[in-house]
């Protein structure tokens, strides 16, 4: 009998920098009145629904079939093939601009709703992570995490740029969007993956932002991997 089924989850980030600082997005569903949370913008990749044969063939249970995320359980043993197919970089998302024009274009409350955005990606990084999920529903469950960074710069109407620039100089605690500098990082207050600022009133995912800025250090990190075939095709 084979191991029990683990979870796996594949998402992409964008590590977009502005005023020497990294963007961050607030997190609605996460998010509560007396607590911001932030993150990168980004998500869940989604696979081309020809790879599903292939997925279902592993034995895959499939989270979310009907939205195609590249979330599911697997048997450990055959992590190997997944992977595989997976860092070939076929059949799926190659890169965040649906989720980041998602999060900063088409949500109710995004800043830059209504602007066509497009991002000019460069040196993306996996980075492979085993970790309790804090995602709700999934009972902390123990998760093989592929985080791909990708960094880049936003490229949007004039209009639509000087309205992002405003309102990351001018945050509250329930403002949309933020920046999160390298010294807001080093000095953090962290619990667990996040870190806490303003007293409380705001919390961002502390692991995600030591990624992005090159630091891999960690029990949960066990993978690196640099992503140089230059395919980014979703604009």
């Amino acid at each position: 009998m084979g191991e029990e089924k683990r979870r796996v989850s594949c998402n992409g980030f964008g590590v977009l920098t502005l005023d020497d600082g990294i963007l961050v997005v607030r997190n609605r569903n996460r998010s509560k009145p007396a607590q911001s949370v932030y993150s990168l913008p980004g998500g869940a990749f989604r696979y081309d629904i020809e790879a599903e044969p292939f997925l279902l063939s592993l034995g895959a249970e499939l989270e979310k079939p009907d939205k195609r995320d590249l979330r599911m359980k697997l048997s450990p043993d055959r992590q190997a093939e997944f992977e595989d197919w997976y860092f070939k970089r076929v059949q799926r998302e190659l890169d965040p601009t649906r989720e980041i024009r998602g999060e900063l274009g088409k949500e109710e409350t995004a800043v830059l709703k209504g602007y066509r955005i497009d991002v000019e990606y460069k040196d993306p990084i996996a980075v492979i992570v085993e970790k309790e999920t804090t995602r709700a529903g999934q009972g902390n469950e123990m998760t093989r995490y592929a985080f791909e960074m990708f960094s880049g710069n936003i490229k949007v109407a004039r209009e639509g740029l000087d309205k992002l620039y405003d309102a990351i100089r001018n945050p509250g605690p329930h403002t949309n969007v933020r920046i999160i500098t390298s010294d807001q990082i080093r000095t953090a207050n962290i619990s667990g993956d996040d870190m806490i600022m303003e007293g409380g009133l705001v919390k961002v995912a502390a692991d995600l932002m030591r990624y992005a800025t090159g630091n891999y250090v960690g029990p949960q990190v066990k993978d690196v991997r640099h992503l140089d075939d230059g395919k980014f095709v979703n604009f």
